[in-house]
């Protein structure tokens, strides 16, 4: 891959700005340049003498990259995850805010060239177009995360991590979300009230097991603020804010960690607070 973004820089005959790179951005120059010299004499493609010397000194592909991933984002949609894990990775990127109440937000050209339903988040990333916010998470992370907010098999509270980055989404905010529907979302006619019932007693015991999960912990895997902590905050945030079943005297635990989560700069700034 690497060599195939040097041969694009070939054929756009940008010799000139590759020189500079090598004279300011990677040391030992003299080297680098007698690398490059033997590959040329050898007839060895510029693209690979390029691959070559960028590997050795530890550039990546996605360094090599002009573009910058593309999120469409309008709170308090799953995109509050990807725009928060972008920010705390400081990954530049392009944010094309959306409102949800907005009329013909979601159906503008640009977001359903990226996301055909309409919904956010929309995330693109040169050819890579990744919509399920959990999958853009651990995109960024394989990406751009060189091991940051993110746990290996080897840490203590792998397990946890992945049990609980998942539980997120595929359990808790899917729990809360049905709730919503047949209390508020759905129009009247539409609601059912054994499902809101049913539904409520669910995300009760599910906050019951945050509420285990946390006991005596500041996060909810391992010893360390992770993306599976900015997994969390979309459920939680519907349980708190508008289904009104997170609260801090029947979840003390879980509520402090909610607060928590929602103090940190650029939760905040994801939600537009």
């Amino acid at each position: 891959l690497c060599m195939i973004h040097a041969l694009n820089r070939l054929v756009k005959n940008v010799e000139s700005w590759l020189r500079k790179i090598f004279l300011i951005r990677i040391p030992g120059y003299s080297e680098t340049h007698r690398h490059l010299s033997f590959l040329r004499s050898a007839n060895i493609s510029y693209a690979f003498s390029l691959g070559f010397v960028l590997a050795e000194r530890g550039f990546s592909c996605g360094q090599m990259s002009d573009a910058k991933p593309k999120l469409f984002h309008g709170p308090p949609t799953r995109s509050v995850r990807i725009y928060w894990l972008l920010k705390e990775l400081e990954v530049p990127a392009d944010i094309v805010p959306k409102d949800l109440f907005k009329a013909g937000d979601l159906t503008s050209p640009d977001l359903i060239a990226v996301n055909p339903l309409g919904t956010l988040p929309g995330f693109k990333d040169g050819d890579d177009i990744v919509n399920e916010s959990g999958a853009a998470l651990m995109y960024i992370l394989g990406k751009y995360g060189n091991g940051k907010l993110e746990l290996k098999p080897t840490d203590k509270g792998y397990g946890d991590y992945q049990q609980w980055f998942w539980f997120s989404e595929a359990t808790m905010s899917q729990a809360v979300v049905r709730y919503l529907q047949h209390i508020v979302l759905l129009p009247e006619e539409k609601r059912v009230q054994w499902i809101a019932d049913s539904t409520k007693e669910g995300v009760l015991k599910l906050l019951g097991l945050y509420e285990k999960q946390l006991e005596g912990k500041q996060w909810i895997a391992g010893d360390s603020f992770t993306a599976a902590d900015i997994m969390q905050i979309h459920g939680l945030y519907l349980a708190a804010e508008f289904a009104k079943l997170l609260d801090k005297a029947s979840f003390p635990n879980t509520y402090a960690y909610y607060e928590q989560l929602m103090a940190r700069p650029f939760c905040k700034e994801a939600y537009g607070k």
